[in-house]
């Protein structure tokens, strides 16, 4: 039977629409925690950097000058910051976002260290070394 007067037009039933949308609810469902866990690693891994340098840094500086030196950087929102270690010309670095602080101290055997402590306002997770105590970088997570 022929409907005269009734045009057919071009486009998408409400169904199909609505049907789209969810397709699309669903893929961003199982997308935006794989994308979000990316991120926090990359933070982490910026801190780490953070430390690797500051510890290089205080290495030269001790061995320039016999002695650990205390200092503070913070990073900007989007830019990294610098900072010399005393009246050196050693430098510590830290990334957008990030502070990294080291502390001059006695280990208590008669030799002298320091604590390396690398925060970020991105993530409640802190990075730490102590050079009187061990050799390898710390990730602290939050205390509860």
């Amino acid at each position: 039977m022929k409907l005269y007067g009734m045009k057919r037009r071009g486009g998408f039933t409400m169904v199909e629409l609505i049907f789209v949308v969810i397709f699309l609810s669903i893929l961003a469902a199982l997308a935006i925690p794989r994308i979000s866990g990316g991120t926090e690693s990359a933070i982490l891994a910026s801190m780490k950097n953070d430390a690797r340098t500051a510890i290089s840094a205080e290495n030269n500086y001790y061995s320039e000058y016999q002695d650990y030196a205390d200092g503070t950087v913070t990073g900007g929102e989007k830019e990294g910051a610098k900072a010399k270690l005393g009246t050196s010309n050693v430098e510590i670095v830290a990334s957008p976002n990030n502070t990294v602080t080291l502390t001059a101290k006695d280990c208590g055997d008669g030799t002298k260290g320091f604590d390396l402590l690398v925060s970020s306002t991105k993530s409640d997770k802190t990075v730490t070394f102590d050079s009187c105590n061990g050799t390898s970088i710390a990730v602290k997570e939050p205390s509860s």
